[in-house]
């Protein structure tokens, strides 16, 4: 988790992230929880669509960001996304089916744990946020809106608590450029280095 910090908010913002009072990273650090490894899914999911089958075999609902790629009409990050996903699931059931039902009782019990109310960030029923996170999703896609897409995870989480308001760093990656996999502004097609190149000669 620190280390997908540091690599999707820089190692100064990610410390002032520790430090500041209110932050929600802290508290997601010291649990050990997986809302940063979702938000890293949706920074490197662009270019990887496999990434996606995390989101959708660990909390499951954030796997509605996989609209994006619908509202992009890149159906075939969205085919990779789902094959991966069903490959991963098929596989693992076969070796051990047990696990998956024990999967399901589990998410089934987490599901009726009563949060306090202080501690959810948005108090909304489950299936309007996910209607709400589809439709944000579809827009963000049609528009090429990446940074939105960490808050559509967030939006879907089965219980969207304080803390998981880390989900918002893969935001601040994206403006970054991470989901390049590079720092700072994308290298030039090689066609407009050469067309540089031979203007300045």
């Amino acid at each position: 988790n620190l280390m997908l910090l540091a690599w999707m908010a820089g190692p100064r913002l990610g410390a002032l992230l520790l430090l500041i009072p209110g932050s929600p990273v802290p508290n997601e650090i010291g649990v050990g929880n997986i809302h940063l490894m979702i938000a890293a899914v949706a920074v490197v999911g662009f270019r990887f669509p496999q990434a996606w089958a995390f989101n959708l075999l660990t909390k499951v609902t954030p796997g509605i960001g996989l609209l994006w790629f619908a509202g992009r009409r890149a159906w075939r990050s969205l085919a990779w996304a789902v094959a991966t996903t069903a490959l991963i699931t098929g596989v693992s059931f076969v070796i051990a089916p047990h696990l998956w039902f024990e999967w399901i009782d589990t998410l089934r019990t987490n599901s009726s744990v009563a949060i306090p109310p202080y501690a959810v960030a948005l108090p909304l029923p489950l299936v309007l946020r996910l209607v709400i996170a589809a439709a944000l999703a579809l827009v963000a896609g049609l528009r090429d809106w990446r940074w939105l897409l960490p808050v559509v995870c967030f939006i879907a989480l089965p219980v969207p608590w304080v803390p998981a308001l880390s989900l918002i760093v893969g935001s601040i990656a994206i403006w970054r450029g991470r989901e390049r996999f590079g720092v700072g502004a994308p290298a030039a097609p090689a066609a407009q280095v050469s067309q540089a190149g031979s203007s300045s000669t």
